[in-house]
């Protein structure tokens, strides 16, 4: 509702990232902190090191979509 509701761009940015951080979010900073490892793999094109660490987060926790939905993204 604030993102539909969102009155300029910058406020629908800023929204936007507060979604992805509650997505970003797994209970356990263990998979948070091998995401975060994940996405910075990604950003430096180490995509094989990307693959690896998001493969253990779903291995972790296997019911974590965003780990699945973001090794999706690097097939």
């Amino acid at each position: 509702a604030k993102l539909k509701g969102a009155a300029e761009e910058a406020e629908a940015a800023d929204v936007a990232a507060d979604i992805w951080a509650t997505w970003l979010e797994s209970g356990s900073p263990t998979v948070d902190l091998l995401m975060q490892r994940a996405m910075e793999a990604v950003e430096y094109e180490q995509y094989t090191t990307a693959h690896e660490l998001l493969d253990r987060v779903i291995l972790i926790e296997p019911d974590y979509a965003e780990a699945w939905h973001r090794r999706a993204g690097l097939f």
